[in-house]
């Protein structure tokens, strides 16, 4: 699954999950909503679709270094290439 998302919102959206005791087990995509599905939280976050595949099932993934990573950038798209095994974030310079 690839997708494009704010920078700034991704941030935003995973700040509500506490990955000290939590870790995402699924990435679901549908209707241009990824839903990151950790233990006990969920949260949504409105992308455009690059290559699509519904859902990714991830077990035990943290995605907080994803979050400090959308911290330290400007406002921006950026691209997730979301896979069982991680996740590639691009930026663009």
């Amino acid at each position: 699954m690839k997708v494009i998302v704010s920078s700034k919102t991704l941030y935003k959206r995973l700040s509500e999950i506490d990955f000290d005791k939590e870790s995402v087990y699924n990435v679901v995509l549908e209707d241009n909503v990824l839903r990151i599905n950790a233990n006990t939280k969920s949260v949504e976050v409105y992308c455009e679709t690059v290559t699509f595949k519904a859902s990714v099932k991830q077990a035990n993934r943290r995605w907080d270094w994803i979050k400090e990573l959308c911290n330290k950038v400007e406002e921006q798209p950026i691209v997730l290439e979301i896979y069982e095994n991680g996740v590639n974030v691009i930026f663009q310079y």
